[in-house]
């Protein structure tokens, strides 16, 4: 995790076992997020069910990365950047985990879907969803690489989405509101 390998050879093996971990966990939330925005946009209940099934999997990345943070911090006393970085790895694990929760509530609520979708908010729909997945592998990458530039640029393309979102969100409640008047 930092430049200057640590003289206990263990130490930097939980290290990187915990790095591997974060980047495990952030792999399959951004499977399990592309396969939520692909079930509700076909309407496709058995992609649906396989991530709502796959959270689990990882609910458990966070239970364990949390356990290996409590030991690392008890048994290693890490100091400077091995504890921003071992912190940082904590937080990320609740971030994604929040991602994985997300992807499995698109994916339940496609399941509850009678009609498809508009073709409008299908589209809108897979617009944003690419530009998170994008964020999402940036965001993992930048923390493989340790690189404030590219953290930097994830931050700040935060708000595009943002306003993507609500931008689409108009769009649809527009569009509702006139269905309904003229219908």
């Amino acid at each position: 995790m930092s430049e200057a390998p640590h003289t206990v050879k263990s130490y930097e093996e939980e290290l990187k076992n915990l790095n591997a971990n974060i980047i495990k966990m952030g792999s399959a939330c951004e499977d399990s997020l592309g396969k939520a925005i692909q079930a509700i946009t076909t309407r496709d209940n058995n992609i649906a069910e396989a991530v709502i099934q796959e959270d689990e999997k990882i609910d458990k990345y966070e239970t364990l990365i949390e356990q290996q943070v409590v030991n690392l911090i008890a048994l290693r006393q890490p100091m400077a950047i091995d504890l921003r970085e071992t912190v940082t790895a904590l937080k990320m694990s609740s971030d994604l985990e929040r991602i994985g929760d997300l992807a499995k509530n698109i994916s339940k609520r496609t399941l509850l879907l009678n009609e498809n979708l508009p073709k409008n908010l299908v589209d809108s729909l897979n617009r944003v969803s690419t530009n998170v997945q994008k964020q999402l592998k940036s965001t993992l990458d930048a923390y493989l690489e340790r690189s404030a530039p590219m953290a930097v640029n994830v931050w700040e393309g935060d708000e595009q989405i943002d306003d993507l979102t609500n931008l689409c969100m108009q769009v649809h409640l527009w569009a509702q509101f006139f269905l309904y008047l003229f219908v």
